[in-house]
């Protein structure tokens, strides 16, 4: 089930993860609740959707370029939606709920209700507050209502402790002392529960927020698991092939293992790592199993036959991981080091999928379109810094439909995520995606491109392996150098949008000269003429 995050960087998830079907409220200062309810929003449309529902539509204008134009962007995309209501007559809340339904509202949504306090009668306020436990459990979404507390009106927790019953987590965003906090009341997500804790924020002041160092979760915040003391581990990892204690689990593999730990909490985990073994392999392992279960699962790397690098290393505990033990430790010892994290809660701020980790980690910086005489280059030098980690990456030429531009096509085409790079030739479009699975290319164009790829490209061809990239990448840099290719790079810059007008059989939308976000019929993408380079 798809779960949603507070946007507060580094808040650990058992103090902001917002778990499906269930309803959350945030009380907040007035001046302080727009740009973390906006980021929210932002963060859930990266990998689904959200529905905001306020009484003024337009208010995010008013937030820092960079926040505001993110929120536009989404809505842009069609993965915003925002309806205005008109609250405080009796029986709002059950006629919104009943315009959600009519509406429609994908399984997985986030709904965040802005003002939410003003919907709720007083004298119905737990019969309203148990109907939206209800729709949230029925549609599979979750709910945030976040409610403002105007200077010198008195404060709304205490309405809300009374109904603690009916909402999964309070928390409050405030302004005390000259600092801004986040102070939990109590919080239930999947990884546990918290009460009591309060984290202080820091921001750059363009909308970002993030928790202080200084204010950490303590690690007796989580409620202890009846599953805290069991040991998951993979039987290369027990030192000199000897058997394993009482009461530990052991698994043949690391996949055997990872499903056995579907409905753990937060046992602790340990998984072998052979030298000369694919590191991406064990890196997405850890960061899968930290994702899906949360902080309280102790996850150690036992190495076997060799240590790690210490970047390595680095990237490990960075994705998940709370230890790292050396090759030549004796049984004895490791059960001393595993003795050692009981208790620990990881709090580092993961990253909303794996291949956005691997970008953080290998520093690849630059994204987008690239001058035909620089892209190679440039494409060398992300393959260069994903090589030490394994990571997968594809290049694919895509032929343009006969009468189309490359300068238009070019211009269809948004490339936000660093180590994702493009460029053309006369004829065809070289997109070199990052981190990229063969399963996942379809998707990927998807997204980069806002017309369906079939209607803008004829055919595609893609090259997998390093050596078949380095090829082609050859191959292109010599008709470059020849030819001499335009370089978009300044007419790019300008920011003109596209004008090309596809004919009415593409759907309604386009035939009005209106660009779909989202690929009407994005099936078409697999009539294409697909050659794929096998290394």
């Amino acid at each position: 089930m798809r779960e949603h995050l507070i946007g507060i960087k580094k808040l650990p998830d058992v103090a902001g993860k917002l778990a499906t079907g269930r309803v959350y409220v945030v009380t907040h200062d007035a001046e302080l609740g727009l740009d973390v309810a906006c980021t929210t929003l932002v963060a859930a449309c990266a990998s689904g959707h959200a529905e905001w529902i306020t009484k003024d539509p337009s208010s995010y204008l008013g937030l820092p370029a960079v926040l505001s134009g993110e929120v536009a962007e989404c809505l842009h995309q069609g993965d915003l939606r925002i309806f205005r209501i008109k609250a405080g007559d009796r029986g709002v809340c059950v006629r919104i709920l009943k315009e959600l339904d009519f509406i429609g509202v994908a399984q997985g949504s986030l709904i965040l209700v802005e003002g939410a306090d003003s919907f709720v009668v007083s004298e119905s306020v737990d019969t309203d507050a148990a109907a939206w436990q209800q729709w949230a459990e029925r549609s599979g979404c979750t709910v945030l209502w976040m409610c403002p507390r105007p200077a010198g009106q008195p404060d709304h927790e205490a309405d809300f402790l009374r109904l603690a019953h009916r909402f999964s987590g309070l928390s409050r965003l405030r302004k005390r002392d000259g600092n801004v906090h986040w102070d939990v009341y109590y919080w239930f997500a999947d990884g546990g529960v918290i009460a009591d804790k309060s984290f202080r924020l820091d921001t750059d002041g363009h909308g970002s927020w993030w928790v202080d160092q200084r204010g950490t979760l303590n690690a007796e915040a989580a409620e202890r698991a009846v599953d805290e003391d069991d040991v998951f581990v993979t039987r290369a990892a027990l030192p000199g092939g000897r058997s394993a204690p009482d009461g530990w689990r052991v698994f043949e593999t690391a996949e055997q293992m990872k499903e056995a730990l579907s409905s753990a909490r937060a046992p602790t985990v340990v998984i072998n790592y052979s030298a000369g073994s694919p590191l991406e392999m064990l890196a997405r392992l850890i960061f899968e199993v930290r994702r899906s279960i949360g902080p309280q699962i102790k996850i150690a790397v036992k190495e076997d036959g060799g240590r790690l690098r210490h970047s390595h290393e680095q990237l490990l505990l960075n994705l998940g991981a709370n230890l790292v033990i050396p090759s030549e430790t004796g049984f004895a010892r490791m059960q001393s080091l595993l003795k050692s994290i009981q208790g620990q809660t990881f709090s580092g701020a993961l990253p909303p999928d794996f291949e956005e980790a691997m970008t953080s980690v290998v520093a690849v910086e630059q994204a987008g379109y690239v001058a035909p005489a620089n892209f190679m280059g440039a494409v060398s030098n992300v393959m260069e810094r994903a090589q030490v980690l394994g990571i997968h990456n594809a290049l694919v030429r895509l032929s343009l439909t006969p009468g189309l531009g490359i300068l238009e096509t070019l211009r269809y085409c948004i490339m936000k995520r660093p180590g994702d790079l493009c460029t053309a030739d006369d004829e065809s479009i070289y997109v070199f995606l990052f981190a990229c699975e063969e399963q996942d290319i379809g998707a990927t164009l998807d997204r980069l491109f806002r017309l369906p790829v079939s209607v803008l490209f004829t055919a595609e061809s893609r090259f997998l392996s390093a050596e078949d990239i380095t090829g082609a990448l050859a191959e292109f840099n010599l008709r470059a150098t020849e030819a001499h290719y335009e370089d978009f790079t300044a007419a790019l810059a300008s920011g003109a949008p596209p004008t090309m007008q596809p004919s009415a059989g593409y759907g309604p939308a386009v035939a009005a000269g209106r660009t779909p976000i989202r690929p009407p019929f994005s099936a078409m993408q697999h009539a294409l003429k697909l050659r794929t380079v096998h290394p």
